[in-house]
């Protein structure tokens, strides 16, 4: 199964917040595969970066506008550029 989550790329200040979603962990134990935004950042670098602390499977989504600093800053499965230079 995969399972997106969609979340900020900064981090809150609410730390109850940031535990949670380091659900990309619980993903990975139950063997689906994370989709989520493709950063690094702030709690999409948090659920992704702990899917792959546990061997997950992670699918990032993220547009082509973004630079290539931030597409390469994290690991993931899979990388899928949507949109492009017109769009």
């Amino acid at each position: 199964m995969h399972i997106a989550v969609f979340c900020g790329s900064s981090m809150p200040r609410n730390k109850e917040i940031v535990e949670d979603a380091a659900l990309g962990r619980r993903i990975a134990q139950e063997g689906h595969t994370l989709v989520y935004g493709g950063s690094n950042l702030g709690l999409m670098g948090v659920v992704s970066g702990a899917a792959l602390e546990e061997g997950g499977r992670v699918v990032g989504v993220i547009p082509t506008l973004f630079c290539d600093d931030i597409i390469h800053s994290q690991r993931v499965t899979e990388l899928v550029r949507v949109g492009g230079e017109n769009e």
